[in-house]
């Protein structure tokens, strides 16, 4: 074998070893997406548990929260501040969930899930006023909206936004 051919072998077989570093990184890099995947997930569904600890546990918060499913706009200023703070997360929860694909990419689930909020008209209120501006993702702030006029029996109106 003369040099010549010696080159195009070890060309070769610099290649191969290229292409194996380069598939074995690939491996690594869909392997760190699935674990980051699983620790969003987790962290988003530990928030949801804590919310919903608080919710049961602080007996004034409870009563809050039920005042402000039936009428939010109505709420004392104080029992306002605490139940948006509970609502704003439901909705940013609702969002992250949505970008996990936790719904199982599902736009009949978060149909249901968005029903069983928007059944509660202080919730509705919460929704027209601030809610909305919490889904980021234009997919879901649609399927949201047309469950509220579904609901509401009217679409949203963007002119009592607050935020």
């Amino acid at each position: 074998m003369d040099w010549e051919q010696l080159a195009v072998v070890a060309q070769i077989a610099t290649g191969v070893a290229t292409l194996a570093v380069a598939a074995f990184l690939a491996s690594q890099l869909r392997q760190q997406h699935q674990d980051a995947q699983r620790e969003l997930t987790f962290a988003s569904e530990n928030r949801q548990e804590n919310l919903m600890l608080s919710m049961v546990e602080d007996e004034s918060l409870s009563k809050s929260i039920l005042q402000g499913n039936q009428d939010f706009v109505g709420l004392a200023p104080l029992d306002k501040f605490r139940v948006d703070g509970v609502f704003q997360q439901m909705f940013l929860m609702s969002g992250s969930l949505w970008r996990l694909g936790r719904d199982g990419g599902s736009a009949d689930r978060v149909k249901v899930q968005f029903g069983l909020l928007f059944d509660r008209p202080g919730m509705r209120q919460y929704y027209e006023l601030r809610g909305r501006t919490f889904l980021y993702d234009d997919a879901l702030r649609y399927i949201a909206d047309v469950v509220y006029e579904k609901i509401e029996g009217r679409p949203v109106d963007l002119t009592k936004a607050e935020i």
